[in-house]
């Protein structure tokens, strides 16, 4: 693979993983407001906030800092929703294409 190629696969990785970082956040965060409302305690709190640390972004650490599934990553984001096939850089349609292809 090029290196212009994997310079963009890396930044378009990057930006997956600031999205779905992004989207899980968001969830702890409906937590805080459980909290605030008083719907859940200091205690229950503090156990999202360390089972997220656990599991979530541990998950999504591992996900998109190993270079060698970026292309995977990818595919995943599409087919769950996350992105559109058109959301994917142009530079880099043609590749994922061809693995969604061989995929089939």
């Amino acid at each position: 693979m090029e290196k212009q190629l994997k310079i963009q696969l890396k930044e378009f990785q990057q930006k997956l993983y600031l999205k779905e970082l992004s989207l899980a956040l968001d969830k702890l965060n409906n937590e805080f407001y459980s909290w605030k409302n008083n719907d859940i305690d200091a205690f229950e709190l503090s156990k999202k906030i360390h089972q997220f640390q656990k599991e979530q972004a541990k998950d999504l650490y591992f996900k998109y800092e190993l270079p060698s599934f970026a292309e995977l990553n990818i595919i995943d984001a599409i087919e769950t929703g996350l992105i559109s096939k058109e959301d994917v850089p142009i530079v880099l349609q043609p590749m994922i294409e061809r693995l969604i292809d061989r995929m089939k």
